[in-house]
């Protein structure tokens, strides 16, 4: 269909018919002021409403299946003035309560006041048979409820900023939320709204707040905090904060000093003294890790079995199971026998998951009800099938829910409803930060068994803290690190390749044979059309992997042979247009039905429905991996598979998708797939380090090609280079432990 210039039109609209109240697609009838003519407007216009009188922006097009309509861009309402436009307003149900006869009623009796009647004086309703005084009452919330909430998108939709955001203000505020946004428009930048600090800013200037205002100093220090929890900082040195303050305000170092004095002094930030370094934290933050500090330390230095029972607990568990294990392996489950907190970390082939089996035989022979978890579905998923136990996801064990009342996530397991699991083991252990860990923390009785279980020189959590590699180095628990090989993981090349890289050697880059595999190319051109071959040709008529069994990793997003780049080229190959797609075009990419997404952050509202079972619930989280299977374009939505579960995206909603034929290491860590493709060329420095190649090599389950420089490869393996995370939890660990 082919858009024409854009018009400005007005008129009146004559009916609805359709509207997502989400994503404020609508699709209405309306009659034109300047002809009378009746046409068909498509387009975000939340809560239009039969009777109302709007002004529309946009363009006429030819749909192939609906014929002409005028698609908006903008739009601006106005109330009915006159009786006959009062009539239909309240008769097309725009006001709950109120149907044909009972606007007939009002109308004749109030005339044009009728809306200012039902919004400010409802009493007056009472008037008209039928309407008793509780009945009025509710008419009137409805009324000023549906009147703030169009109010409020108005103003969220001619500031550019998503719909979603007026209904989370909503949530939060109720009808005093235009005039909260209006007097801090800071608000959306928080934690709770996320959205960029300068489009607030952009806000704050058209609403006349100016630069040195205190509300944006104290906004834009809050924002910096806030923002490099993203960076994985649990807190910023007080110096590294004002320089970064300054620069984001523009500001002269003396106000941003004083800001921190006042947000300190009015509790939204902590400020204490971290081996000789001013630590500034948001409070929650400091609340959380101190909360982590104390409950890993009550597990861990509880009740201690005797040694001599656990050792007899466990060679009786290889008696009956038939497995021996190696020494190693014996102090692991001996360990998680005798202690509260027990570490267990390897690399590949070390024998991680045949432990894991023991200790799920042990605490079942101790009578222990035992739950299995990982952060991510994938991760949960994997763990189940090796250990032929339920698994589940750390969100899902905890009962995460949306809480409308704060808005935000809220999980229902906690002290006051625990879990009755009497031992608990976390795989994947390496992605969880500090504020999940406290949730699952919190939601333990006392005296449950905690085990968790990684591989410690894998990328550190997305979120804030290195709990896994704190909670090792504190010595708190007993942290057992495999390291033997066993010979069945000698035979993979993927294996022994890894394990080198770990060691800082080089990968044997010459074999070519087996299930890994080198392929040089340097430029971004070259590198980009040897991934495309590979696979969609090569790897699938070698190998037999098809479609999802084939991922494509690489360190960055950005750069000519990122992921966006990368990406770009797949779809072309892997699922190119075709008449029988449909698609939608999301301004940087175009989703098709058949594409392979990344969900890039988590959303607590999306409903999710359980294929072949009437099971239903909430929440779609960061790094879940799906497939467009429907493109609704008539109602502007899409449905994502999810393994076993389907979501219906309002479109307004796709931009927190990305195409997923190829992904940075970091968010593909915790999942693992058939064949690898790993790409590699020069990226920023901080990427090209031992920890990301390592990581991303460890995701191929079968068969690994790199494809690349062979210099990026060297590179990397050198790098031993670990971002630096502001973190006192090691210092917490072992503090309390020396104060007992």
């Amino acid at each position: 269909m082919e858009l024409q210039e854009l018009l400005t039109i007005s008129g009146t609209v004559l009916s609805l018919i359709y509207q997502n109240d989400e994503s404020g697609y609508t699709v209405l009838r309306f009659m034109r002021d300047d002809s009378g003519e009746e046409i068909t407007a498509v387009g975000c216009m939340p809560f239009a409403a039969k009777g109302e009188t709007l002004r529309l922006v946009g363009a006429w097009t030819t749909h192939v299946s609906y014929g002409e309509q005028f698609v908006v861009s903008e739009f601006e309402r106005s109330l009915p003035k006159n009786e006959a436009d009062m009539l239909g307003f309240l008769s097309g149900g725009a006001v709950k309560g109120i149907g044909p006869k009972t606007a007939e009623h009002i109308v004749r009796r109030f005339g044009a006041e009728s809306l200012s009647v039902i919004a400010a004086d409802p009493g007056k309703l009472t008037e008209i048979k039928g309407i008793t005084y509780a009945k009025a009452q509710k008419i009137s919330e409805e009324f000023n409820r549906r009147a703030s909430l169009r109010l409020l998108t108005d103003f969220v939709v001619s500031n550019a900023l998503p719909l979603s955001l007026a209904f989370r203000l909503y949530r939060t505020y109720g009808e005093y939320a235009l005039e909260k946004l209006r007097e801090n428009p800071y608000l959306i930048c928080g934690d709770v709204f996320s959205e960029d600090f300068a489009v607030a800013d952009r806000i704050a200037g058209s609403l006349g707040i100016e630069k040195d205002d205190l509300l944006r100093i104290d906004a834009g220090i809050l924002y910096e905090l806030s923002f490099n929890l993203q960076n994985g900082h649990a807190f910023i040195p007080r110096e590294k904060l004002k320089a970064a303050s300054c620069g984001l305000l523009s500001a002269e170092p003396e106000t941003v000093e004083r800001g921190i004095d006042r947000l300190h002094a009015g509790g939204q930030i902590v400020i204490q003294e971290i081996c000789s370094v001013d630590a500034v934290y948001l409070s929650e933050l400091f609340s959380t890790e101190c909360e982590v500090a104390s409950k890993i330390r009550q597990l861990a230095v509880g009740h201690k079995a005797d040694s001599r029972v656990a050792l007899k607990a466990v060679l009786r568990v290889e008696e009956e199971s038939g497995i021996f294990f190696a020494q190693a392996q014996k102090e692991a489950l001996c360990a998680c026998a005798q202690f509260g907190v027990t570490v267990l970390t390897g690399g590949p082939g070390t024998g991680k998951t045949t432990t894991v089996r023991g200790m799920l035989e042990l605490f079942d022979l101790m009578k222990l009800e035992t739950a299995l978890c990982a952060p991510t579905g994938r991760a949960a998923k994997r763990l189940s099938e090796l250990c032929q136990r339920d698994a589940s996801t750390i969100h899902r064990l905890l009962g995460a829910g949306f809480s409308r009342e704060e808005n935000r996530m809220k999980f229902m397991k906690d002290g006051k409803n625990p879990l009755k699991a009497d031992a608990v083991i976390v795989d994947e252990s390496s992605m969880l930060d500090v504020v999940l860990a406290n949730a699952l923390l919190s939601a333990l009785k006392p005296g449950t068994k905690l085990v968790f279980v990684g591989d410690a020189d894998q990328l550190p959590p997305v979120g804030p803290g290195s709990f896994l590699r704190d909670l090792i180095a504190s010595g708190i628990a007993p942290a057992i690190t495999l390291h033997e090989i066993f010979r069945q993981a000698q035979e993979s090349d993927i294996v022994l390749n890894a394990h080198r890289i770990n060691r800082g050697q080089s990968p044997d880059l010459q074999k070519n044979s087996g299930d890994f595999f080198f392929v040089g190319r340097r430029s971004p051109d070259a590198l980009i059309a040897a991934v495309c071959e590979l696979c969609s040709g090569r790897i699938p008529e070698t190998f037999g992997y098809l479609g999802d069994d084939i991922q494509v990793l690489c360190p960055s997003r950005i750069g000519s042979a990122g992921t966006v780049a990368l990406n770009a080229a797949l779809q072309g190959v892997l699922n190119p247009p075709s008449d029988e797609k449909r698609e939608v075009n999301l301004g940087g990419f175009m989703l098709r039905e058949g594409d392979r997404v990344l969900q890039v952050r988590n959303n607590y509202d999306l409903i999710w429905h359980r294929l072949d079972s009437p099971d239903f619930g909430a929440g779609v989280f960061n790094g879940d991996i799906g497939k467009v299977m429907v493109i609704d374009q008539r109602l502007q939505t899409a449905t994502i598979l999810f393994d076993d579960r389907t979501v219906d995206y309002p479109f307004s909603g796709l931009m927190e998708l990305e195409l997923a034929y190829a992904m940075t290491a970091h968010k593909a860590q915790g999942s693992e797939f058939e064949a690898v493709v790993l790409c590699l060329s020069s990226v920023p420095r901080r990427l090209m380090n031992r920890s990301i190649l390592y990581t991303a090599i460890t995701r191929a389950k079968k068969l690994l090609v790199i494809v690349g420089d062979r210099g990026c490869v060297e590179t990397m393996v050198a790098s031993d280079y670990k971002s630096r995370r502001y973190s006192a939890l090691r210092t917490r660990l072992q503090t309390e432990a020396c104060a007992l």
